[in-house]
């Protein structure tokens, strides 16, 4: 494992006055191939649409609900402290909706991407305390309130090396940016375009390859007229939504009038 993904929600059922009529502990979802697609979460917040009377069980090839019957957008603000797990990270994106005027009794949720419309990224049937199918029976002038959390797992240390090079050996982490590892809506675990080098102006390009699932990309530190030493904990990151950092863990210095080049590539899948 690198990095996982993993999705949990909890529902209450709220009278009129307040008091919760029902309420469910934190339960599973399943993330679904269509989530895969995208090089990250959300390009905006997502929706959150629940069905009833569906009792079919959840596949990966799901596309829709099997009756969806209500759609409201959910935004994910919640803080969640980053948790520090001893050699992982576990980061957390959370929110909360609430579903009104609904009369009837609700089976399944999901979450969908950008829109109402958009494609579903996950699916779940709600289950008693058994792990059971059910339903929630909702009646005229109560809501159902619905707290849906993301979680992702990260390793601390993604990968490591010494590249040989003609100045000397390049000690390298690469490693999880915390400054974004609690999920801003654009995180991304794989990486984008806006490549920065230790700072410095730079050229790159940046390829995905979504059908099999990596993505990699080159940036190039043009040369200049003088040395330029890099200390150890000197990055080289993406300028915005970063998910990882190649940081140097030993001193290098890139002498006068030679460039220098960054390439990785990185893959992602279904966990088996």
């Amino acid at each position: 494992m690198k990095s996982e993904v993993f999705g949990k929600y909890k529902i209450q059922l709220v009278n009129s006055d307040n008091s919760i009529q029902e309420e469910t502990e934190e339960q599973n979802n399943l993330i679904l191939d269509s989530a895969l697609n995208y090089e990250d979460y959300w390009s905006s917040y997502p929706y959150l649409a629940i069905g009833s009377g569906v009792v079919t069980p959840p596949s990966v090839t799901d596309t829709n609900l099997g009756n969806q019957v209500a759609v409201k957008l959910i935004r994910f603000t919640e803080y969640i402290p980053v948790i520090d797990e001893g050699s992982t990270y576990l980061a957390t994106l959370r929110g909360t909706t609430e579903f009104t005027n609904i009369d009837g009794d609700i089976s399944e949720l999901g979450l969908r991407r950008d829109s109402a419309t958009g494609p579903l990224f996950t699916r779940a049937l709600i289950k008693d305390s058994a792990g059971n199918p059910t339903s929630i029976q909702i009646s005229s002038g109560q809501k159902l309130k619905i707290t849906y959390s993301i979680y992702v797992r990260v390793e601390k240390i993604i990968s490591s090396g010494v590249t040989p090079t003609p100045h000397g050996d390049l000690y390298w982490d690469l490693v999880p940016d915390l400054s974004r590892i609690r999920l801003d809506k654009n995180f991304a675990m794989i990486p984008k375009a806006n490549i920065d080098i230790f700072g410095f102006s730079r050229t790159g390009t940046f390829n995905k390859d979504i059908p099999n699932r990596n993505a990699s990309f080159t940036a190039t530190l043009a040369a200049t007229t003088s040395d330029r030493t890099f200390n150890a904990g000197s990055d080289f990151t993406r300028s915005t939504y970063s998910a990882y950092v190649f940081k140097l863990t030993q001193p290098y210095t890139l002498p006068a009038n030679y460039e220098m080049t960054v390439s990785f590539e990185t893959s992602w899948g279904r966990r088996s």
